[in-house]
C-alpha cells in the first residue's frame, strides 16, 4: 500500500484536473485563424492558383519558384503554368506583390499567428505599408536587397 495514498491521489487528480481544464472549457469549439486582407476587387480572382490551394500551399509554390529561378536546370524558363493553363512569370516582386502589396495586412497577419518567419525578405525588398511608406523596412535583413540588388 502506498504511504499517504489519499493525499497523493488527491494531489494527482487535482493536478490533472487543472492541466485538462482548458481542454474541457473549450471542448467542441473550433479555431478560426486570422483572415488576410484580400486584394482590391478590381484585381481579385486573378491569383496564380485558386484561393484554397494558395492558402495551403503558397510556401511550397514559392520555394519551387525560387528553385526554378535561381538553381533550377530550366534557368532560362522563368514561367509557371497554373492548373487552369494560364502562364505566369516566376517573380515574387512582379507577380505576387502586384496584388498583395501590403505585407503588414496580408502576409504578417497569418505568419505572426503561425509564429513563422519566411525568408522572402532576405533577398526581396519588403513592400511598404501605409504607415512606413517613407522609412526603410525593418524586415529587410540585409540580403541582396540590402546591397542594392532587387529580385
Amino acid at each position: 500500500m502506498i504511504y499517504n495514498a489519499r493525499p497523493v491521489l488527491l494531489g494527482l487528480f487535482l493536478f490533472l484536473g487543472l492541466c485538462l481544464l482548458p481542454v474541457f472549457l473549450h471542448w467542441g469549439e473550433s479555431y478560426i485563424g486570422p483572415e488576410p486582407v484580400p486584394p482590391p476587387a478590381d484585381i481579385a480572382g486573378t491569383c496564380v492558383e485558386p484561393r484554397p490551394y494558395m492558402a495551403a500551399n503558397h510556401m511550397r509554390l514559392l520555394l519551387r519558384w525560387r528553385e526554378t529561378a535561381t538553381r533550377g536546370t530550366q534557368r532560362n524558363r522563368r514561367e509557371y503554368t497554373a492548373t487552369d493553363g494560364r502562364v505566369w512569370p516566376i517573380s515574387l516582386q512582379n507577380t505576387c506583390l502586384a496584388c498583395h502589396a501590403d505585407k503588414e495586412r496580408f502576409c504578417d497577419v497569418c505568419h505572426t499567428e503561425a509564429a513563422v518567419t519566411p525568408d522572402c525578405w532576405n533577398c526581396h525588398f519588403a513592400p511598404f505599408s501605409g504607415s512606413d511608406a517613407g522609412s526603410v523596412s525593418s524586415d529587410d535583413s540585409g540580403g541582396a536587397a540590402g546591397r542594392g540588388g532587387k529580385s
